[in-house]
């Protein structure tokens, strides 16, 4: 098919080169950037690029928005009169939290319209498409256009799976949680051992296998069975040692630290490895600890 992307940065040159090597064209990246222009030449093998919708001069199938997200709609709306209303094509965009319905300007020009949302990060496009492959790829909107953007999804080695447009926002805040939440708490586990002296980059390395072995054990022994540690054994001495170490040196981290246990105790609980008192003592712990 041939497709057109407006937005290169890291989400759309990743994706304009997974569609490219799956044998779409690439006939036009849109950016402002002149540099990313350039990559989306070379790394998503664009036949064309521009700044403008207007510099358009080339038929399309589908027209992806793959710029931030408080862009979306107003880019829609932005570009829906420059499209012939006789046209017939697909649009789409890549947001997590956005529904498909922002680009019913585009809509109304005869075009059907949905998403993909790509459960993945994307860090780095070089990297990225060498670890896309078995990535759950989230489709919403209508109903064509949620067939061909699930047949393309796999195309490109993703596993998709349709949503209702209304639950994209409760979706894309586990992805948050899942990624970018795991980046902050690692952060601030590098935090605390800088506290005893541990420079950053050793603070990291030190703790890049812990994490490595943990997402291996959800990976292969499942929640709950991978949460170990003070509190899937039921080890309250542990805990309330930290409690008072980190209200005493650190008391920045207390109220974080006590709500991921009260968390940590529902886990262990599923597990079934503490006792009903245990969790109670525990329970009680955290909730003094917070403010």
């Amino acid at each position: 098919m041939r497709m057109i992307f407006i937005g290169a940065g890291p989400v759309g040159l990743t994706m304009g080169r997974l569609f490219s090597d799956a044998g779409h064209k690439i006939v036009y990246f849109l950016s402002r950037n002149e540099k990313n222009r350039q990559k989306a030449k070379e790394f998503s093998r664009a036949l064309k690029t521009g700044s403008r919708f207007s510099q358009v001069d080339e038929d399309f199938d589908i027209l992806f928005i793959s710029t931030p997200d408080d862009t979306i709609a107003e880019i829609a709306e932005r570009i829906a009169p420059q499209i012939k209303s006789s046209r017939n094509f697909y649009a789409g965009h890549f947001s997590g939290s956005i529904p498909s319905s922002v680009l019913r300007p585009l809509k109304n020009k005869g075009c059907r319209i949905g998403s993909l949302h790509p459960l993945q990060t994307f860090a780095s496009p070089e990297e990225t498409i060498n670890t896309f492959a078995g990535t759950y790829i989230c489709v919403e909107g209508d109903k064509e256009a949620v067939n061909l953007f699930s047949r393309l999804a796999t195309e490109i080695g993703g596993n998709p799976f349709s949503i209702s447009t209304d639950k994209k926002p409760l979706y894309h805040a586990a992805a948050v949680i899942a990624c970018n939440y795991l980046v902050t708490l690692v952060n601030e586990a590098q935090r605390l051992l800088q506290e005893i002296g541990i420079n950053k980059e050793n603070a990291a390395k030190m703790l890049l296998p812990l994490i490595k072995a943990t997402v291996k054990n959800i990976e292969t022994v499942g929640i709950p069975e991978a949460l170990t540690g003070p509190i899937a054994r039921g080890d309250v001495a542990t805990v309330l040692n930290h409690i008072e170490n980190i209200k005493e040196k650190t008391p920045e981290f207390l109220a974080l630290y006590a709500i991921l246990g009260l968390k940590a105790i529902e886990v262990s609980r599923a597990k079934r490895d503490i006792t009903d008192e245990t969790a109670k003592n525990m329970t009680q712990l955290f909730q003094k600890a917070l403010p």
